[in-house]
């Protein structure tokens, strides 16, 4: 038995049992992106996502840096 739930995208018809997931997931729609990373311009719909990339390692949009390196090929990688 399938669950009828409450909050149903008009643009795609996928349904969300909670408003906060509802409005997030409207946003890939409308392209909103309002949190942006300070230090690389980023832009993201959500908060957490920007927490995330700000917590990920070093990356090479930010400084540049590559610190680890595949022993077989040489190439380099944040």
């Amino acid at each position: 038995h399938q669950e009828t739930l409450p909050f149903v995208c008009d643009t795609c018809g996928k349904s969300f049992s909670r408003i906060d997931n509802f409005n997030l997931h409207k946003k890939i729609h409308t392209g909103e992106r309002p949190f942006s990373c300070d230090a690389c311009g980023k832009s993201f719909s959500h908060s957490g996502y920007l927490k995330v990339h700000q917590k990920l390692p070093t990356s090479e949009s930010h400084t540049g840096e590559r610190p680890f390196s595949c022993d077989a090929c040489g190439k380099s990688f944040s």
